[in-house]
């Protein structure tokens, strides 16, 4: 796989039981959206971004920084 590819998962909704029956809870109302994003700084570097915002309470976590890659496994 070319190493500028993109992968996603998408996950839309989990499910309360109540009363025998499944009501739909969107993911952003339980943890929020998540963000995430990655960016060559050169050969060895990259910078990263990653932060969860939840609808009702803002931004509930974040981290960013720029990454030295040690060693690559081999596939």
């Amino acid at each position: 796989m070319p190493s500028n590819s993109w992968r996603a998962m998408v996950t839309r909704a989990m499910y309360l039981r109540l009363f025998g029956h499944f009501i739909p809870v969107p993911l952003t109302m339980l943890m929020g959206k998540g963000y995430a994003e990655e960016i060559a700084v050169d050969d060895e570097r990259f910078d990263m971004i990653v932060n969860i915002t939840h609808p009702w309470w803002g931004k509930i976590y974040e981290y960013k920084g720029r990454f030295k890659i040690v060693e690559q496994a081999e596939n």
